[in-house]
């Protein structure tokens, strides 16, 4: 079996044994497995085991319709009558989150319950460590901070909040794209009264939780644990918080004591709290070489418009974009009709999730997504934010794009296009009154500066030839370096000589 099947939703307890026979018992259990090529449904065809746990087995399948592959747990009728089973169902339909697998299809036959789950190719972090840990601080920081925002998200779902309670590296996927997609949801539940001890995992369990008692500190202990393991390969003992260890910071160390207290009321009270404070670990480990920060100059929403179709509007966004990826967590937006990111997408062959984004090059592209959900649900895990609202013909909302932090229009300035940017200028003066609005224009020269600030008094500043969107030269990145305020003498004498050459 391929080596990406290894490791999947469930612990790793068995290997794939191709030609078991299924054999159900009196209670309805299965004591072998699925073999492959077995055909349920009439619609999934069986292509191996991804893994089992205590109360099933996943396997990979495909869709014979559609040709995708899914995840397929199998869980037994005597787990289901034990009733620990439907709450995954009830669940994981109700859902919807980027770092969740979504559910497509639950049924039944005589040996019991089948759940379709999207399948997330990847490799547990129970397996990563294994392989690869203990990990450093600044490398599991991403990981961390998504799976505080996932869980926080399962936390504030209305009207009960839902508690994971099983929180452990095992069910943790790590993607290609370094995203954390929590998985299995066998005992998690909605809030609610004590109803005696559950099972759990218990090196990772909260005390309260073996008694029978949980809440959302549960799941801010159970993490708190997990963040130890990775960092130090070991069990953290809370009656013994001598937490001192070189891949551990100071800061890092208050956040494991805090959230492993054992009384739940000195824990960080909600996983929003949580995550203010891992992410000021994070904090520390963005910086452009010995400029100024462009976090600091509050520029975190940057909004780019073309003056017309065709300037290329999307192009210049993604050469910012693809600069600050090397040092910031970056995502773009695509608010308009072009339909450019799904070609993207294709081009590089990268996988849709959710219908909403995908991964290229360390920055994340939006697609389909209302802007009200995206900065509700997403925007706290990038440092930067750029939005692609098309050209000036096609906009929708000019409050929308006039809210970013920053503004950047893209506009030809060959003669016959100068035009275009003055109309645009003087349809827009209102909405820009400081002139605060940047003007980003291809093989700009002094002769275009000359007539373009006849009639404007914004700044411009010159986009040089770049056929290559994801690989942004040395003299775009100074421009931009410009354009964001970071106003080093090598950038300017940069922008200088550019402007001298012209054409």
């Amino acid at each position: 079996m391929p080596e990406k099947y290894n490791d999947h939703q469930l612990d790793q307890e068995t290997e794939l044994l191709a030609n078991e026979s299924v054999t159900p018992n009196d209670d309805g259990e299965i004591d072998g497995l699925l073999p492959t090529g077995s055909i349920l449904m009439n619609l999934y065809r069986i292509e191996g085991l991804l893994g089992k746990g205590g109360m099933g087995r996943v396997y990979l399948a495909r869709n014979l319709k559609l040709g995708n592959v899914w995840a397929i747990k199998h869980i037994p009728n005597n787990q289901i009558k034990r009733g620990m089973l439907t709450a995954e169902e009830d669940i994981l339909r109700r859902l919807n989150h980027i770092y969740l697998p979504q559910i497509a299809d639950v049924f039944q036959d005589v040996s019991g319950t089948f759940i379709v789950e999207s399948y997330i190719e990847g490799i547990t972090l129970e397996e990563k460590m294994k392989r690869e840990g203990p990990f450093k601080e600044v490398n599991i920081l991403e990981w961390i901070l998504q799976l505080t925002e996932v869980l926080g998200y399962l936390h504030n779902i209305k009207p009960k909040a839902i508690i994971y309670k099983d929180m452990k590296p095992s069910n943790v996927i790590i993607t290609a794209d370094n995203k954390a997609i929590l998985i299995d949801f066998g005992i998690s539940s909605e809030i609610k009264e004590s109803i005696g001890p559950i099972a759990a995992t218990s090196k990772f369990a909260a005390p309260e939780q073996l008694k029978g008692f949980w809440d959302q500190r549960t799941d801010v202990y159970s993490l708190g644990l997990m963040i130890y393991y990775l960092l130090t390969h070991k069990i953290l003992n809370p009656n013994d918080l001598s937490l001192k260890n070189s891949n551990i910071s100071n800061r890092m160390q208050r956040v494991i004591e805090k959230s492993t207290n054992l009384d739940p009321s000195k824990r960080f009270q909600t996983m929003e709290e949580f995550r203010e404070e891992v992410y000021k670990c994070n904090s520390n480990h963005h910086s452009f070489s010995t400029n100024s920060d462009y976090i600091n100059n509050g520029l975190r929403n940057i909004s780019f418009l073309g003056v017309k179709g065709g300037v290329g509007t999307t192009h210049g966004m993604l050469l910012l974009a693809s600069y600050l990826s090397r040092k910031f967590k970056v995502a773009v937006i695509e608010l308009n009709s072009t339909n450019a990111f799904k070609e993207i997408a294709e081009i590089t062959s990268s996988r849709i999730v959710n219908e909403e984004y995908f991964s290229f090059n360390k920055v994340d592209y939006y697609l389909n997504i209302r802007t009200s959900k995206f900065f509700s649900h997403y925007r706290r895990r990038y440092d930067f934010v750029l939005l692609d609202f098309g050209s000036y013909e096609e906009l929708y909302d000019i409050d929308e794009f006039i809210r970013s932090d920053l503004q950047i229009i893209l506009g030809h300035a060959v003669d016959w296009k100068i035009r275009e940017i003055k109309k645009f200028y003087q349809d827009t003066r209102t909405y820009d009154p400081n002139h605060e609005w940047k003007y980003l224009i291809p093989f700009l020269t002094k002769k275009d500066i000359k007539e373009l600030s006849s009639f404007m008094m914004n700044k411009l500043y010159p986009l040089p030839f770049n056929p290559d969107p994801f690989v942004p030269s040395r003299e775009i990145e100074e421009i931009f370096d410009s354009i964001l305020g970071i106003q080093g003498s090598s950038s300017k004498r940069r922008l200088v000589n550019l402007l001298k050459k012209g054409r």
